[in-house]
């Protein structure tokens, strides 16, 4: 879950702003595979919603690296909602 936060809170971020389209297309397929590999190891609590945040992610980095950054966009937003979710039961457990 850590690579995945850099990726969507750093990485592409950065890269974004500066309208580095390539660099924001490579960072998709960095996203793409860490959210594959994060979604293998859920927390014990809301690991359906964590498994679909990471599901959102990936298909995020798919969309970027792709040059679709609106469905890029899209997707990130679903993942982060869920993430948030997973994190305040996280939190409350």
């Amino acid at each position: 879950m850590k690579a995945v936060e850099s990726d969507t809170t750093t990485t592409i971020g950065t890269d974004a702003s500066n309208q580095d389209v390539s660099a924001v297309e490579s960072d998709g397929s960095t996203l793409a595979t860490d959210a594959q590999a994060a979604a293998l190891d859920p927390p014990p609590i809301d690991s359906a919603e964590y498994t679909a945040a990471m599901t959102y992610y990936a298909t995020a980095g798919n969309d970027a690296s792709n040059g679709d950054f609106t469905d890029a966009t899209t997707a990130m937003n679903n993942g982060t909602a869920l993430i948030n979710k997973v994190a305040a039961a996280v939190t409350n457990s």
